[in-house]
């Protein structure tokens, strides 16, 4: 390769790009307005989702806990008592129990029961007896489930439920949180200014981003490029996101301006670098591979640039480590595999602890789901059963006896069917023999998991688990009636099991069964491990084979 050759590509590579900026504008031009506006819609799209996301929270936990309040049984009890003394002594006891029920997540800053007569507690907050008047003065009047009211220039909307006894409405839990809340939450978006969005109840503006009459966003929303409508659940509040079509005119505008500009001062730094290469980059790199040529069994010479000069030190540097290298390559084979060894007792050891974080993650989230519905008992002994299997499975002991392990896995089935109530049944086959033989710990939790997750998706099943013990080897079965495997499926996963110490398993699905595998080898021994039926539509059968372990007296 010549010095001009690598002048001359160089040039042409300029000129091509160059010559690609000028048409690549030229079909912009023509392009613009109907990008730019799809643009806007795009993130109207992306944005409307995380405000309707945000808002729908507020909104639904508000109405949420007005509903809650509502059937609790000490504001009932409160709102049926016609004597002010009781009503105010029973208010007294109902705010001390209500804060479990109000929570440090809802946006409530004033929360207030009601009674017929118009008197009226305050569970939670400060907010003027006027504004309260006012608040019953909808509710009971006008019939108004969602209203505003103003006390000491701060605008509050409010959201009723009635408290019933039986069908006899006894009076109203009534929730006010302060309308900046909701309008600091809309202008979080506010760098968008082409975007709009507004809350409105019963046919009213509740709150809004931009200064808007309801007569006003009708016309806007008739002429606006992007428009989204959610209903908040229940609650009556309804959220509008539109995008209006006036401000695609003036990102046409600005983009028509500024890329010309930007070709042109591209084009003026394409210039000034194409004399800077020539002399400081294409001539080194020339030098470098003349040299490389001539001089293929000495080091390379210096070129005169800086930059150049370090790469061929460290090359000439990196030709004599490689030397050096080679030397060490059987001292560093050794230290690779005891490494390996290193990884697969590590291996090992995390084997052993399959309880996962989003298992226990997913379980609280179903613990406080119950503790929602009022099923304290319930959430108590999930979060116990949970405890003990968590205690279990990080326990120090390697081994364990099967019937403990079957204990464990009802602690886990039950856990599961609070999460999938009605998909599946569990059953475990017990015996008084099973004290005595020890297995892995944690060994068959991962195989009942499968059963649950894949096996029950579009019905319900039951997973039955149970073993057998003759005088060397102990087989235990995890069978479900689920939706099985395929052929296909079942082909490849035999492949996986058998190949199961290579790396070729990664990312597979099942993979547990594979990690199962693995660890029964490597405790074990290669003729014990797993063996696999199924058949589509008609369910799996797992069959753990392991060597008799007897526990020490």
């Amino acid at each position: 390769m010549k010095k001009k050759n690598i002048l001359i590509n160089f040039m042409l590579t300029m000129f091509a790009l160059s010559s690609f900026l000028v048409l690549l504008w030229v079909f912009f031009y023509f392009t613009t307005r109907r990008s730019m506006i799809n643009n806007m819609v795009s993130q109207a799209e992306t944005t409307s989702d995380a405000i309707i996301r945000g808002v729908e929270n507020e909104l639904l936990t508000l109405n949420d806990t007005a509903y809650a309040l509502s059937h609790f049984d000490g504001i009932i009890s409160m709102a049926s008592t016609r004597a002010t003394s009781t009503f105010y002594d029973e208010g007294m006891e109902v705010a001390e129990r209500a804060d479990s029920i109000i929570g440090n997540y809802c946006p409530a800053n004033n929360v207030v029961v009601f009674n017929n007569d118009g008197l009226f507690y305050r569970i939670k907050g400060e907010i003027s007896n006027t504004a309260l008047k006012r608040a019953y003065y909808l509710v009971e009047k006008e019939h108004s489930r969602i209203f505003t009211v103003s006390s000491n220039n701060t605008t509050y909307i409010g959201c009723m439920n009635d408290i019933m006894g039986g069908d006899i409405s006894l009076g109203y839990v009534v929730l006010l949180m302060e309308r900046s809340r909701l309008e600091n939450l809309l202008n979080s978006y506010a760098d968008l200014d082409y975007l709009g969005t507004v809350i409105t109840a019963d046919g009213r503006i509740i709150c809004s981003n931009k200064d808007v009459s309801q007569d006003q966003l009708d016309d806007i929303l008739r002429e606006s490029v992007f428009c989204k409508e959610k209903e908040i659940g229940l609650s009556g509040f309804n959220l509008v996101v539109y995008c209006e079509n006036a401000v695609s005119d003036k990102l046409s505008n600005y983009f028509k301006i500024t890329l010309p500009i930007a070709i042109v001062v591209l084009l003026l730094v394409m210039a000034i670098f194409v004399k800077y290469w020539r002399r400081h980059i294409i001539g080194p790199i020339y030098k470098i591979i003349v040299n490389t040529n001539e001089n293929k069994d000495r080091p390379l010479p210096l070129t005169g640039e800086e930059y150049f000069d370090d790469l061929v030190i460290h090359v000439n540097d990196t030709l004599k480590r490689i030397e050096d290298r080679d030397k060490a390559l059987f001292a560093a084979d050794l230290k690779i595999k005891e490494s390996e060894l290193q990884t697969e007792r590590t291996l090992i050891s995390l084997l052993k602890k399959q309880i996962g974080a989003h298992f226990t993650v997913n379980t609280l989230n179903a613990v406080r789901a119950l503790i929602n519905k009022g099923e304290k008992e319930e959430a108590v002994r999930i979060c116990n059963e949970l405890s003990s299997l968590i205690r279990y499975a990080n326990a120090g002991e390697e081994y364990i006896s099967l019937f403990d392990e079957f204990h464990a896995l009802n602690q886990y089935a039950s856990i599961m069917h609070t999460r999938y109530p009605e998909r599946f049944e569990f059953e475990t086959v017990d015996d008084d023999a099973f004290l005595d033989i020890m297995i892995p710990r944690m060994l068959l939790q991962p195989i009942v998991e499968n059963s649950i997750i894949h096996g029950f998706t579009d019905r319900a099943g039951k997973v039955t688990v149970s073993a057998t013990v003759d005088e060397k080897d102990v087989f235990i079965t995890v069978e479900d009636n689920g939706s099985g495997m395929k052929e296909s499926e079942l082909s490849e996963l035999k492949q996986k099991l058998k190949d199961c110490h290579s790396g070729a398993n990664e990312g597979i699905s099942r993979v547990a069964l594979i990690n199962i595998e693995r660890r029964i080898r490597m405790v074990c021994g290669e003729r014990y491990g797993l063996h696999v039926e199924s058949e589509e539509n008609k369910g799996c059968t797992v069959m753990v084979r392991l060597p008799v372990r007897k526990k020490t007296r």
